[in-house]
Parts: C-alpha cells; sequence; structure tokens
C-alpha cells in the first residue's frame, strides 16, 4: 500500500490534526490568510482568545482550553480517529475505528521532556510515525514522518511565516532509502473557530487534490446533558454491581446467575463445568486457585472496576482472590434497570501464571 500522503495520510489523525498545529500564541495567526479571508481574519481578532496551551499534549495537537476530547473525521477512505486528554491535559488514548465498528487504540513513546515522539498502530506495522520539535515550552510538532525497517518514509515539514502563521507543508517521500521526486506543497486553510479559539476545519491543498478535515471537540467544562447524566448513572449502577457481584459471592449462587445472565453467558458457563451432572462454572468469576497464596494474607476482593476502553458495555474488575492477584473483562448490559452479565473473559489470573513458571 502506498504512504503517499495523497492516498492515505501520515498516521491518520496525526496528519490531520499535527500538521494543523501554528505553534503560536495567537489563533488568529493559525491559517493561511488570503485576500478573501479578511473578513474571517478581523472577525478572529475580536475573540477572546486563549494566549497559551495548557500542556504540551494538547500543543501537539493544537488544542486551546481545557479540552477532553478531540475527534477527526475527514472523509469515507480514513478512519475516524478519536484522542481523549485528561483533565490535566495529558493524552489517555487515541483511537481509530475502521468501517466494521472494530476499535484500535495506538501505541505511544514519549521523549525526555514528556512530549509524544513515537505513534504506532498494530494494524500498520512496521509503519511507525515520529513527531520532531522545535523551541522550548509547549510548542507543536515542527515535522511528521513515517518510517518503516525497508528505508522508506513519509515526511511533512510545517512552513510557517515570521508571525507562525502556518502556510503549508513541504512533503517528502523515500522508498528503499532513495528519496522520490517531491509532491507540489500543501497549502493549508484553518477555519470555522469555536467559541475557544479551536479551528474545527482544515483544508489542505495539493495540486488538484483537495482534503477536507473536521474536528469536534469536548472541554471538561461543557454542561452536562440529562442524555450524560443518565449515562453516568448507569454507569456507577454497573461498577456498583460488578462489585457486589464479587464481594458478596453472589456468582455462586445459581439462582442469581440465572436472574442476572444472558442465555449465551448461562451456555458458556455450562459448558466450562468440569464436573459430572450439570452445573455452572463459577470460578471463571474468580483465578483458578482453590487455595490462597501461600505466605500471604488471605483477603478477597475487587480493588478497581473501569471501562473498557473499546466500550461495547465491556468493564474490567480487578481484584485479590485469597492474595492471588486477578482481573477480568466482563460484558454487562442494563435491561430494564437490571444488569445482565453477557460474557467474561480472564485478563490476568497470577495463580495461573505463577503455575506455569
Amino acid at each position: 500500500m502506498s504512504k503517499n500522503y495523497l492516498c492515505v495520510p501520515v498516521a491518520a489523525v496525526f496528519a490531520l490534526a499535527i500538521v494543523c498545529s501554528c505553534g503560536n500564541k495567537s489563533k488568529k495567526a493559525s491559517s493561511s490568510v488570503d485576500d478573501d479571508d479578511d473578513e474571517a481574519t478581523e472577525e478572529m481578532e475580536d475573540e477572546d482568545l486563549a494566549e497559551s496551551y495548557l500542556s504540551q499534549d494538547l500543543a501537539t495537537f493544537d488544542l486551546y482550553g481545557q479540552a477532553i476530547s478531540v475527534h477527526y473525521e475527514r472523509g469515507e477512505h480514513t478512519y475516524p480517529v478519536t484522542v481523549r486528554f485528561s483533565k490535566q491535559g495529558r493524552v489517555l488514548e487515541i483511537i481509530r475505528t475502521d468501517g466494521q465498528g472494530d476499535s484500535e487504540k495506538a501505541s505511544l513513546t514519549r521523549d525526555d521532556d514528556g512530549r509524544i515522539e513515537w505513534i504506532s498502530w498494530e494494524s500498520d506495522s512496521p509503519w511507525v510515525t515520529s513527531l520532531s520539535y522545535e523551541g522550548e515550552g509547549y510548542v507543536a510538532p515542527s515535522q511528521c514522518m513515517e518510517t518503516n525497517q525497508m528505508g522508506n518514509y513519509t515526511a511533512e515539514r510545517y512552513l510557517r511565516d515570521a508571525d507562525g502563521r502556518l502556510l503549508s507543508m513541504k512533503f517528502e517521500e523515500a522508498i528503499h532509502g532513495n528519496t522520490v521526486e517531491g509532491e507540489p506543497e500543501h497549502v493549508v486553510r484553518l477555519s470555522d473557530y469555536d467559541e475557544r479559539g479551536n479551528w474545527l476545519t482544515c483544508t489542505i491543498t495539493a495540486g488538484q487534490y483537495t482534503f477536507v478535515t473536521c474536528r469536534t471537540i469536548s472541554y471538561a467544562d461543557d454542561p452536562v446533558t440529562t442524555d450524560e447524566a443518565d449515562a453516568d448513572a448507569d454507569d456507577e449502577r454497573i461498577k456498583a454491581f460488578i462489585t457486589d457481584l464479587y464481594n458478596s459471592g453472589s456468582y455462586l449462587d445459581y439462582d442469581f446467575l440465572r436472574a442476572h445472565c444472558t442465555p449465551r453467558m448461562l451456555k458458556k458457563l455450562e459448558e466450562n463445568y468440569e464436573y459430572d451432572g450439570e452445573g455452572y462454572a463459577v470460578w471463571l468469576f474468580r483465578t483458578s486457585s482453590q487455595d490462597g497464596k501461600p505466605n500471604c494474607v488471605d483477603t478477597s476482593g475487587v480493588s478497581t472496576v473501569f471501562p473498557d476502553a473499546d466500550g461495547g458495555h465491556w468493564y474490567h474488575y480487578k481484584f485479590v482472590d485469597g492474595g492471588w492477584r486477578g482481573e477480568n473483562r466482563i460484558k454487562v448490559l442494563l435491561r430494564d434497570g437490571q444488569c445482565i452479565i453477557d460474557d467474561l473473559e480472564t485478563v490476568y489470573d497470577e495463580a495461573f501464571e505463577q503455575l506455569q513458571q
């Protein structure tokens, strides 16, 4: 597959987001401006805009204000990408979703200054993306390069005017170490700014080709809608259900399982039952050990419950089982206000791991 930007954006989200960073304190200097943009420029000058990034990660994605997520969309041939941030502005995860609804999380490596330096997607291996920065403080990347082990790479260098305004991107490509004749410079235009001064539309022109990227940004202080409040309440209800399921030993009660498991889950418990007659493999909810951990306090209980990064009603619960540590992935549905278990997977079983050594 060609890695040419005209066919496949460099590292998907990074070509969509990072290349549009201006690296300047004033957002009115973020986009290229021609004679037709005078009115838009004057409108931006009247706005009360943020003067600096709140964190390096927010600078990397050209986000002013306390953004907690940004979602990128760019045409049918590019997978949508979502970046989520902590309230301190540090990237928590970067996820892209393919046409079948399957999600993949990017792996990140940081440099000694804590800036994102390498990004990789397992499905893109052996291609990896590197970012370069110039200047001190919170700055946007100056270059984005995608490379593999065969000497192939694509690189984009961002060209700005004296005021820091992003004007264009210089593109370079090499195949097996040999530089390919360069594409025309990519002209950048940012528009549709929100009230925080962040761009929502990026138009990139490269010769006869034009690409439009749209992004949706959520902030920590956005008003909570009724639907979001209901979703938070449902999330807490499910977490409490999972915690009590283990701590109270409810999973040992067959009547409880029949009332709180889907037919598919009950079938899974039946198929994994290892003894004569009929029964449920209730040990799937805990570790594989029947005895407490040697030389350890015999304690049991859930330590934490959190949603799976891929969503889809999946949660993780970490627990201690007679001193042994474990982690399970569990799918819980809400039906008529009742929590129903639909699937269960083992993520970590310390007792089993030790037995294999």
